[in-house]
């Protein structure tokens, strides 16, 4: 990803990544309320939760992403994942009929 351009190099930052480990356990812990009565919602908490700690991952090791939109585009297996996970097949049902 470096040799691709898709990251940066920072100076490490051990309080900003704890920050957003702490921010990514909160949105875990909202998953658990949100999971039964609004499961989109639960699905955003738990990405964002991935996304916060995979930057705090980066962070401690002097990296950042430069531009989230350019890696989705770039990684196949990720539109194809996200894809089936939302075909109107596999969406959660809303209860309403």
């Amino acid at each position: 990803m470096l040799e691709r351009g898709e990251l940066s190099q920072v100076t490490a930052n051990a309080e900003l990544a704890d920050r957003l480990m702490a921010t990514a356990r909160q949105h875990l812990a909202s998953v658990r309320l949100l999971a039964d009565s609004d499961p989109y919602l639960a699905y955003v908490a738990v990405y964002d939760a991935i996304r916060k700690a995979l930057s705090a991952l980066l962070q401690i090791q002097g990296s950042a992403l430069r531009h989230l939109a350019g890696i989705w585009r770039s990684c196949t297996p990720c539109r194809r994942s996200s894809a089936r996970r939302w075909a109107p097949s596999s969406a959660p049902s809303t209860g309403s009929g």
